[in-house]
């Protein structure tokens, strides 16, 4: 996508670090932190091995317990 822009072609949102990257100029549009959605998904009723079934609650319980750390 970056080579569309440098080829003056259109327009696209990209992550600030891809500009800085391939020296592109970029319009700030918003003056908020950028979030984004973790998620873990699983077949339902799936008999898992005791391993995952560990990953997945420390996994859960990784980011209730930690889940300040990720707002800003």
């Amino acid at each position: 996508m970056a080579e569309i822009i440098q080829m003056e072609q259109g327009v696209v949102l990209l992550p600030i670090s891809v500009y800085r990257k391939y020296n592109l100029n970029y319009v700030k549009i918003a003056n908020m932190p950028p979030t984004y959605t973790v998620g873990l998904s699983w077949i339902k009723d799936f008999m898992s091995s005791a391993t995952i079934r560990q990953l997945k609650d420390f996994i859960i319980s990784y980011f209730n317990d930690n889940n300040e750390d990720y707002k800003s």
